[in-house]
């Protein structure tokens, strides 16, 4: 979900006096490899082989990567990654308060992917004649 729709809904859920808890959902239902592909194929047109990792290998990765001034890949991040981000159903969401996400991820990942392509902003909608 896009921060400015988490946000709109938040000030919108102040205004109305609501203070109970809600979860945030966006419109469409992702896997990880899915953003992946969107990013690194569709987005910013990379030709890159994505291998599968087993967990213990992942780990030892991530201990190594973890001591550069800048990582790769944490511990703490791949920890992240062993939990689904998904609706409960145990609290309301935005959209069963009428107020759903307007942002569609492919559609934001286009509008900064330009920084992490060949011709960098010149490979944007904007300067393609095509």
């Amino acid at each position: 979900m896009y921060n400015y729709d988490i946000v709109s809904i938040e000030g919108k859920r102040s205004f109305r006096g609501s203070g109970s808890k809600l979860e945030w959902v966006g419109m469409v239902l992702m896997e990880n490899k899915s953003i992946q592909h969107t990013i690194i194929f569709s987005a910013i047109d990379k030709k890159r082989l994505l291998i599968p990792l087993p967990i213990f290998i992942a780990q030892l990765s991530a201990k190594f990567f973890q001591l550069f001034p800048k990582p790769l890949l944490t511990l703490d991040q791949l920890n992240l990654l062993k939990y689904d981000n998904v609706a409960s159903g145990k609290y309301k969401n935005n959209f069963d308060i009428g107020i759903p996400s307007v942002h569609m991820f492919d559609v934001e990942v286009e509008k900064y992917a330009f920084m992490w392509k060949d011709a960098g902003q010149f490979s944007s909608k904007k300067y393609n004649l095509n």
